[in-house]
């Protein structure tokens, strides 16, 4: 995922944070670039049971509810809807998707000026994508192109390995690229990930920088689940507050598992249960 710093202006703002979903065109780069290999990950638990899917179910809405009145409003249109990622024509130019964008911007207050937008008190807004040496930047420069278009001044800064481990660590970056691998059995590290306090521990997994008290109770929620179906459902809970706050942008996953193999050997007659074969 494309991982927003919410620590930092503007990044701290939905309205902005959502307008940047808009801009990312995956159909286009699936086509262009994969060979339309993957799919868009709609989930922070995908293709799993734990993932939320459709409305919420009648139990989930007895969870959500106490939760809100606490929400903002983006949050908590996209908590009770079908939440989807924006899906573009596939085109390469994106133009719904950044009019959108552009419209939300506009009703958040940001403004242009000569092509340039530009917040309340009329300051340019800047944003620095950190990457690394082994980020893979074709993936990165349609997004950065559409940001351009919608008048961002946005600049993407390579630098060594082990300078972005530490500003990674020290939460000192606009925007990363980012893998956060999930168990099948959620538990304590969601704290680590999404918790208030990990927010403000260097060297911790919060890098979004997620300050919310309803997210910290959906994680103790979720540690509590004293059984399998209960877990299920916190966890889904969990993901629904996670997307409708667009701490990331969800990329792209492949769904299945590739594998190459050579006819000049044969299978064991025993074979590990858990074994790819």
């Amino acid at each position: 995922s494309i991982v927003f710093n919410t620590r930092r202006a503007p990044l701290q703002d939905i309205h902005f944070r959502q307008a940047l979903h808009y801009a990312y065109d995956f159909e286009w780069m699936n086509k262009a670039l994969f060979y339309g290999q993957y799919q868009r990950l709609q989930s922070y638990f995908q293709n799993s049971e734990l993932a939320a899917t459709g409305r919420p179910s009648a139990d989930e809405m007895r969870m959500l509810q106490p939760y809100l009145k606490q929400l903002d409003a983006v949050q908590r249109a996209g908590v009770l809807s079908d939440w989807k990622a924006p899906v573009t024509d596939g085109s390469g130019f994106n133009r719904q998707g950044l009019l959108i964008a552009r419209q939300i911007l506009l009703n958040a207050g940001y403004r242009y000026q000569q092509g340039v937008l530009v917040d309340s008190s009329a300051r340019p807004i800047n944003i620095e994508l950190l990457i690394n040496p082994n980020t893979e930047q074709r993936s990165l420069m349609p997004y950065v192109r559409n940001l351009k278009k919608l008048g961002v001044q946005f600049t993407v800064r390579q630098v060594d390995e082990s300078q972005y481990q530490e500003r990674k660590r020290k939460m000192d970056f606009d925007l990363i690229t980012e893998e956060m691998p999930q168990s099948l059995t959620p538990g304590k590290e969601q704290m680590q990930m999404w918790g208030s306090q990990a927010a403000t521990q260097a060297g911790n997994y919060n890098y979004a920088g997620i300050r919310s008290a309803v997210i910290d109770d959906a994680i103790q929620q979720l540690n509590a689940a004293k059984d399998r179906p209960t877990l299920i459902l916190r966890t889904r809970v969990l993901d629904r507050l996670l997307r409708a706050g667009y701490y990331q942008i969800l990329t792209y996953h492949q769904p299945k598992q590739w594998l190459a193999y050579w006819n000049m050997y044969q299978r064991p007659a025993r074979v590990p249960q858990l074994s790819a074969g």
